[in-house]
């Protein structure tokens, strides 16, 4: 955590609903095991599969057993990462979220950067930040990546979630736990975000504000 009164700088965004695959049928992986077990000269490709029987995924547009959504914040001053998993992705699931942090983090100032989802932007939300010691500051539209959380989904979603079939919304927070204990055990401070990067020239800096002024 940075020092007590120096104002502390959080992204926080929220990645898609985690779908389940709406069946009870075994993994992927099992249905491997039993194909190498009834023919142990087949070649050993994790894709391999009989003729005419290729590896499948089930399909997610008929979700069963609903959505989970995950909230979450990127403290930049550690590295670690904080979520949440609900429900439902609306303002008072946000609200708790920020709650959660000015508990975590008193005493100082805190900025949270976080994209335009009108959920951010409600009356209640706003309200309790003036009250609270807490600034949202909103990226601009259309740029999410400038929100350093951005990355951090991506690797959660290669290490913890690709080419998985959870059994169910348990099975798959289990998984998101595992990954997100084992990232901040071996969390850094972010620093030196886009360093080679041309939006940090002043001169295309002083493009952008012309454009956005017009």
């Amino acid at each position: 955590m940075e020092t007590v009164g120096r104002p502390g700088l959080r992204d926080q965004d929220e990645p898609g609903p985690r779908p389940l695959r709406p069946s009870t049928r075994r993994r992927a992986g099992d249905l491997l095991r039993r194909v190498r077990t009834a023919e142990p000269d087949a070649p050993q490709g994790k894709a391999w599969r009989p003729a005419g029987r290729p590896a499948r995924l089930r399909a997610t547009y008929t979700r069963t057993h609903g959505v989970r959504h995950m909230l979450a914040a990127l403290d930049l001053a550690t590295g670690r990462m904080l979520y949440r998993i609900r429900n439902r992705k609306r303002w008072g699931e946000f609200l708790d979220l920020l709650k959660v942090l000015r508990r975590t983090y008193p005493g100082q100032r805190l900025y949270v950067i976080l994209d335009n989802f009108s959920p951010h932007k409600r009356a209640e939300v706003l309200t309790w930040c003036a009250g609270n010691n807490v600034e949202l500051v909103f990226i601009p539209t259309n740029a999410s990546w400038l929100n350093w959380i951005e990355a951090e989904f991506a690797a959660l979603r290669y290490y913890a979630l690709n080419g998985t079939d959870h059994r169910s919304h348990d099975e798959q927070g289990q998984a998101i736990a595992r990954y997100v204990r084992w990232r901040n055990a071996r969390a850094r401070p972010k620093r030196g975000f886009a360093i080679n990067s041309k939006i940090r020239s002043p001169d295309w800096q002083a493009n952008y504000q012309a454009k956005v002024s017009c």
